[in-house]
């Protein structure tokens, strides 16, 4: 059988080692005997420095009390964290994909994502400014203090739009009723 496994090395004398990835696979004789192997591996510790940093990156935004979500470029949701989640009215096992982030029913969103948003994000320049969601269950209007901005491509692309938004829901209200 192939054999298939990553292993850290570090060699005699060496203050740090590295990563490999291990494939052996067996080599067969005419009579279908095993006669040695094929043994090949490569330096992936790059690849696991990379996953690591993602694994922290994500703690870090499922954790942080701020709402935080992507799209892809054709602005369907992707990821909405825990805080995010939570405003939002979105179980854990619910579809984020079933959220959308940018089409609120409220007057006059439509036009400001439209007019304001879409033409700053597609200049490169992020959008800051009160936007108005739609908590999914109850449909409760959710005003959040939103940064919005692109996400491209190592080619240049637009591949997504990421946002961070804060809740001020309670301190659009009161400043409703003091009017």
């Amino acid at each position: 059988q192939t054999v298939e496994r990553e292993q850290y090395v570090q060699p005699p004398g060496a203050t740090e080692g590295y990563w490999i990835a291990m494939r052996a696979r067996p080599l067969f004789g005419a009579h279908g005997k095993v006669q040695g192997a094929l043994l090949a591996w490569r330096d992936v510790s790059e690849e696991r420095q990379t996953a690591e940093s993602r694994r922290r990156l994500l703690a870090i935004v499922e954790n942080t009390p701020d709402f935080v979500s992507l799209t892809d470029a054709t602005l369907k949701t992707i990821f909405i964290n825990r805080a995010g989640r939570e405003l939002l009215g979105i179980g854990e096992r619910e579809e984020v994909r079933d959220y959308p982030i940018y089409e609120s029913a409220f007057e006059g969103q439509r036009e400001t994502f439209e007019n304001e948003v879409l033409p700053a994000l597609l200049r490169g320049d992020p959008w800051m400014g009160e936007f108005r969601l739609q908590q999914g269950k109850t449909g409760r209007a959710i005003t959040v203090d939103m940064r919005a901005f692109e996400i491209f491509g190592v080619y240049g692309q637009l591949i997504g739009i990421a946002n961070v938004s804060r809740d001020i829901t309670t301190r659009r209200e009161a400043e409703e009723v003091r009017q």
